[in-house]
């Protein structure tokens, strides 16, 4: 199973083939487009994705009761 995160599509050889993909904790990889092609992880996920969801409404709206940049109350 993988780890969640950003990876990137390699080719048989190793190389960089420009693709990237986000992929869940848990999940299946999406096929890639050629035979011989595969993943490398770029960047891990370290959260599922409610509590990605729920830090992200708290986060808006702290910012919308305050400028961005804003120190202290």
């Amino acid at each position: 199973m993988p780890v969640g995160g950003l990876y990137a599509v390699v080719d048989r050889r190793g190389r960089l083939t420009g693709g990237k993909r986000m992929v869940a904790a848990g999940r299946r990889f999406p096929p890639t487009r050629r035979p011989g092609e595969g993943y490398v992880l770029l960047g891990l996920r370290m959260a599922d994705e409610d509590a990605l969801r729920a830090h992200r409404a708290v986060y808006a709206a702290c910012t919308e009761r305050r400028p961005v940049g804003a120190i202290g109350g």
